[in-house]
């Protein structure tokens, strides 16, 4: 199909006028305009009017309404006002019927003109009932939204929605004005203006490549509305590009079809997640996908245009991923029924370039959809050896160097190759917050950094850095930097949070740097305070990263006296800190290696005109393996012996020596790989190739003989524990890999494929990725040869190369495809049958056996402990294992485990060995049975006291530590709740407890009775223990877990077993958050961790704050969990009123509605006897419309009453706790004083 071809339109203009006038309809931007058009009214814009309807919505009424009465009044206008309720759900046909009714009643007329002013709902259903109303009456668009400025209000279409989709009925009705005034964005609340920004960046990224360099260049003002004319011109080029593909195809047959980029997609998640997401999010989302969907079609001119856009997304805080509770099957359901299909083929439109799409939508196979959307995909094994040429992106190491090194600099630089990817979205994200200005040129590729003259900007928010490691640790340096009495917080994913910082923050603090740890000592979060470096002498521990040292010199020449920086210890990765230095050379600051340290001058880097960065060596391993395992031929043309990476000798110190031929020039490296089954074992030290090993580690699990790599112990601190993973991985392939003290040893197959699972079962081997780019694109080498390999995350090649699996594809023939479907939503309490067989699994020493005994025998169940079951078989474990190794007794293992289970399907309690998850059948065949599977959980210490204490069992050759790191995910992928088990426990009464837990899991979650108490528990500690009487008169106990001494999810863990052992009532897990009088700082990763626990531990209920609505993950946790929700509300800034009530509970009834079980809660601050009063009439009132159970009363002295006569769920203390709110009482008080009113 023909590209979209030039034409006179608003994309060249130079300058911007505040009218827009394309034919159909006139647009006016300007600041304070509202007055002045209503001036027009009966002059010009609606001369033959005698009547004026405003359709507005209860919210904007609310702030704005006195301002337009009083306009209209002045006028003296004949004018009557309807208001709706805000939300989407108001957009139906029986509204639009409310307000016809309503005209009618009023006597409106054909000389009635209607003013629709509001978001895009009012707008919508306002100019439907304009299209309709007397067949049609005039009508003008007063837009108070910005995604209503920039996309609904323009454009004719009007319509409402039915319960098969959005906008399904409707008409083209042209507005005779579109008056957009910024004004009305001051009120306009941040989710809701980051909100309206999808539909800019859309128009930019179909039409626009001018608005699209714009909204990158301006993002941090844009966002924080800085600049009001910089948003007027954002706002009139996005409205003049509507306006203009408007007036040349009305009604949408062909052109006008490009403005729903992103809503084929994302219409359906809108669908399915309504009320969670806006439509802009989930436009935004719908873009990403639709972008990546062209880059499989082969439409995408340039990979890199996915990340520009991903990058411009995030800036604007808009969310880039599916929900992971969203099935594919429904949401192709959803897609079916989009208006722009073509028959029963679903159409997308399809984007070339920023600023380019085709003309039209095009038609988009099911198969292909289903591969952009889910999170895994499948790697499809070659029948031929692969050949090819390719080009790989930039280097990461370099990418972040050169960033770090141009904003401390002086001048300005254009950097050209930068990488596209997570990670360096991470770095350019902070340094914009440290005040470093930036754009991209027009075709993204090149990066134009204006220096700070190392004088950096105190950031007005923490820089998130996700897990990226050399970012995170660079910017720990550059931020002490800042100036005296100024600070910056850095923090990033749970992963991050448990990566090492220790040896570099205590250099720093060694050298005059004051730095705060926000949670844990020595990890992220935490506080880099301003002052700059003392310099001198610095000590640094050297063995654990070399970024810690790169990161030191890269700051060091703007320390107050020249760095002396000694090493101790051994230096790993030293090829990265030689690159570091050379990298340091074009920036004008020379430093060196003398006398057993690196010395660094005092100075000021002098930023170079233009520096390019070389492709990244270690993404270039991958292609150049996929040729050594096939026996193809593979050329890198970006990389050679040139590089300044340590990783382009991986050609020659690896491939080279496992038999393949290499051919490296100064900037290519050629590799012919031998015929498949024939690569040799080595052993090799990677210690400065660390970041290829997992590519090596791949190729020697199909050579011939046993392999070792050693030197990169420091790889167990990287995104993962890499050493640990390969291992877990590969063996679920049935490869025999084991871990050395500093590498691990890899018995191939010599190339045997038919013994690895795949082969053998024809089944997908699912790989865990971990969030580790490195993980899966080795893996898909290894899937080059090997049948059934399915990469569990494929978004995960973000942090590095974006663009891996369609070049991979493209370049060199690689085919992937998606993945069987399969359901995600958990299993449930109360979805299994009562006598449904119990499956535990959990380390050794966890109590499996003895527990299982206890639990069959308090629930008439039969025992089975398969360790005793195949010794009586087979003779002692350790013995058999001596004998046949470990790969033959976890087949028997398996055999065995699913055999007796296919004899007791039900009424059966089974204790697991401990590696028994080690096999991915037995993972997955656990996790889809008819079994209801816990995994018993024990502190690591006492387990390992426990073990020592036993020399019965054989040796697994490892501290546990290292067992349950490769472990753990797997035990939970197998399980659907878990059971902890605390410190110093009872077993008895353990034994009990687990009984009681397992009873409530069959039985589902409970229900709240009328006139029921929780006690809420302000504790930092459980274990330290609780008064028994607390417990007394209560029907629940509330674990306040933003309370709790620590929030790590382990410790939290814990603590709900530790309040098991003490208690059998119901638990509601709440985690309070500051805004909402909690002790938790907002984090989402931080809070979907805990909610996580909550699901796995099985707790009866979750507090689901409102103000979560918007975070998809959070609702997620939720939701998974199955259990009641308490959806709350917490306000204590406002004047408690009765309407000012009932509004809050509508609130958390709508958001109610979307769990299976949920109770409301709604919390206010009463100052007086009025205001508690006001409270329950609201609540009372409320009752009278909806009859879900809720929890309402007033915090505070005045607003005891409010607990008193609360009757569902009141939250109570105890003598023995602190208060968790002021006004709260004991539940005995409350019974006391209803006994004595007679309540």
């Amino acid at each position: 199909q023909r590209l979209m071809s030039a034409r006179p339109d608003p994309r060249d203009s130079t300058s911007w006028e505040k009218y827009i006038d394309y034919g159909k309809e006139k647009i006016v931007v300007q600041r304070g305009e509202l007055p002045n058009v209503i001036k027009s009214l009966k002059t010009t814009l609606a001369p033959k009017s005698s009547k004026f309807v405003v359709i507005t919505d209860e919210n904007v009424w609310k702030l704005w309404g006195a301002k337009i009465d009083g306009y209209l009044s002045a006028e003296r206008l004949d004018f009557i006002v309807h208001q709706l309720r805000p939300g989407e759900e108001t957009k139906t046909r029986a509204t639009k019927e409310k307000i016809e009714d309503f005209m009618i009643e009023q006597r409106c007329g054909r000389d009635t003109c209607l003013l629709a002013i509001g978001g895009g709902v009012v707008g919508d259903i306002g100019g439907f009932v304009a299209a309709t109303y007397m067949r049609g009456i005039p009508f003008i668009q007063i837009p108070t939204t910005l995604p209503a400025m920039v996309d609904s209000s323009i454009g004719g279409k009007t319509g409402v929605d039915t319960p098969s989709g959005k906008n399904l009925i409707g008409a083209f009705h042209h507005p005779s004005l579109v008056c957009i005034d910024p004004d009305f964005l001051t009120t306009l609340d941040a989710r809701q203006y980051f909100n309206g920004f999808a539909e800019i960046i859309k128009t930019a990224a179909i039409r626009d490549c001018g608005l699209f360099q714009l909204l990158e260049s301006n993002a941090m003002a844009l966002a924080a509305r800085e600049d009001s004319t910089l948003l007027e011109e954002v706002i009139l080029r996005t409205a003049a590009n509507k306006a203009y593909v408007v007036s040349i195809d009305n009604t949408e047959q062909g052109v006008r079809s490009t403005l729903n980029f992103g809503h084929t997609i994302g219409h359906a998640i809108e669908a399915l997640t309504f009320p969670n997401l806006l439509h802009g999010e989930c436009v935004a989302i719908g873009m990403v996908l639709e972008t990546k969907l062209s880059n499989f079609m082969g439409h995408l001119e340039s990979s890199s245009t996915v990340g520009r856009l991903l990058r411009l997304l995030q800036a604007y805080q808009l969310p880039v991923s599916v929900p992971p509770f969203l099935d594919f099957r429904q949401l192709l359901e959803k897609m079916s029924v989009d208006k722009k299909n073509a028959g029963s083929r679903i159409r997308s439109t399809i984007i070339c370039a920023v600023g380019r799409t085709l003309e039209s939508p095009v038609p988009v196979p099911s198969d292909l959809l289903q591969l952009v959307i889910q999170p895994s995909l499948v790697i499809v094994p070659q029948p031929q050896p692969l050949h090819g040429k390719i080009v790989v992106p930039g280097s990461k190491s370099l990418s972040n160097r050169v960033l770090t090194l141009a904003a401390l600099g002086a001048g300005s630089c254009e950097i050209q190759g930068l990488l596209h990817a997570d990670d360096t979205q991470h770095m350019l994200d902070a340094l914009e917050q440290l005040g470093i200005t930036m754009r991209w040129d027009s075709s993204g590729q090149t990066l134009l950094i204006r220096g700070s003259q190392g004088a950096l900007r105190e950031p007005t928010k923490a820089l998130y850095l996700g897990n990226a490691g050399t970012a995170s640790r660079f910017l720990t340096s550059v931020c002490a930097l800042l100036p005296r009495g100024t600070s910056a917080v850095l923090t990033g994913s749970s992963r991050l949070k448990e990566r090492p910082i220790k040896d570099l923050t205590d250099a720093l603090q060694s050298n005059g740097v004051q730095i705060d740890f926000l949670e844990k000592a020595n990890c992220f979060p935490l506080r880099v305070h301003g002052g700059g470096l003392s310099g001198g002498r610095i000590c640094l521990e050297a063995e654990v990263s070399s970024q810690f040292v790169s990161s030191i010199l890269l700051s060091a020449p703007y320390a107050r006296e020249p760095v002396t920086l000694i090493l101790d210890g051994k230096v790993v990765s030293q090829p990265f800190i030689d690159m570091t230095l050379r990298i340091m050379e074009p920036f004008g600051i020379q430093g060196e290696f003398t006398g057993g340290a690196y010395c660094v001058p005092r100075g000021a880097y002098r930023n170079p005109e233009n520096y390019i960065v070389e492709a990244d060596a270690s993404s270039a391993s991958y292609p150049l393996a996929i040729a050594a395992i096939t026996g193809g031929e593979v050329e890198v043309l970006n990389v050679g012996s040139q590089s300044l990476q340590g990783d382009s000798r991986f050609a020659l110190d690896v491939l080279q020596r496992m038999g393949c031929a290499v051919l490296q020039t100064d900037t290519t490296t050629k590799v012919q790989g031998p015929p498949l089954g024939h690569l040799k074992a080595i052993d090799v030290d990677m210690e400065h190739l660390t970041d290829t090993f997992m590519t090596a580690a791949v190729l020697m699990a199909v050579a011939s003989g046993t392999s070792r790599i050693t030197g990169i112990a420091n790889q167990r601190l990287k995104e993962c524990n890499r050493i640990a993973a390969m291992v877990c991985e590969l063996t679920k392939l049935g490869i025999h890999a084991t871990e050395l003290s500093d590498g691990l040893e890899i018995r191939g197959c010599g190339g045997k494929l038919e013994s690895l699972k795949g082969f053998s079962s024809n089944e997908e081997v699912v790989i865990e990725c971990y969030k580790d780019h490195r993980i899966a694109m080795s893996f898909a080498v290894l899937g080059a040869v090997v049948q059934g390999i399915c990469i569990s995350d494929k978004e995960c090649v973000d942090k590095t190369y974006p663009e891996f699996w369609v070049a991979m594809r493209d370049q060199l023939g690689l085919t992937v495809r998606p993945p069987a479907v399969e359901s995600t939503q958990s299993p449930s309490c109360g979805q299994f049958d009562s006598n449904v067989t119990i499956v535990l699994v959990g380390m050794r020493g966890s109590g499996k056996s003895m527990m299982g005994k206890a639990l069959a025998h308090a629930t008439e169940r039969v025992f089975v402990d398969m360790d005793h079951e195949f010794e009586s078989q087979h003779g002692k474990i350790s013995e058999f294992v001596s004998r046949y190794g470990w790969p033959e007794f976890r087949k028997v293992e398996y055999d065995m485990l699913f055999a007796r289970l296919q004899t007791l399907k039900t009424g059966g309690v089974v204790s697991t060995g401990g590696g028994v998850v080690e096999t991915k059948d037995t993972v997955d065949r656990l996790k889809f049975g008819p079994w209801l599977v816990l995994q018993l959980v024990r502190p690591l210490p006492e387990i390992s006291h426990s073990l020592a204490l036993d020399n019965s069992r054989v040796s697994l050759g490892e501290p546990v530590e290292a067992t349950w790191a490769r472990r753990a995910s797997l035990y939970k992928r197998a399980s659907h709740f878990e059971f902890a088990l605390p410190s110093h426990i009872d077993w008895n009464v353990a034994e009990r407890s687990l009984a009681s837990f397992a009873k409530r899991l069959l039985s589902g979650s409970p229900t709240p009775a009328p006139w029921t108490f929780f006690l809420c528990l302000t504790l930092p500690n459980i274990s330290r223990g609780i008064d028994p009487t607390a417990f007394q008169d209560v029907d629940a106990v509330e674990l306040r877990v933003d309370l709790l001494e620590s929030h790590d999810p382990d410790f939290v863990r814990f603590q709900i077993g530790a309040l098991r052992q003490l208690t059998r009532l119901p638990i509601i897990f709440t985690v309070r958050t500051t805004d909402e009088g909690g002790n938790f700082s907002f984090d989402v990763p931080r809070v979907a961790e805990l909610l996580d626990v909550a699901r796995r531990e099985a707790c009866e209920y979750i507090d689901f704050q409102a103000a979560w609505l918007s975070h998809t993950t959070l609702f997620s946790c939720v939701k998974a969990a199955n259990c009641t929700a308490i959806v709350s509300i917490h306000d204590f800034d406002s004047i408690p009123t009765e309407q000012h009530t009932i509004d809050l509970l509508r609130r958390a009834e709508q958001i109610a509605g979307k769990f299976a079980k949920a109770i409301l809660k709604v919390v206010l601050h009463a100052r007086s006897t009025a205001e508690a009063t006001a409270v329950l009439s609201g609540k009372e009132k409320f009752a009278s419309e909806c009859s879900r159970p809720a929890i309402c009363i007033a915090a505070g002295e005045k607003g005891k009453i409010t607990r008193l006569l609360n009757s569902w769920f009141t939250p109570t203390t105890h003598p023995t706790l602190a208060v968790a709110a002021p006004g709260q009482l004991s539940a005995t008080i409350i019974r006391d004083l209803r006994g004595e009113l007679g309540i």
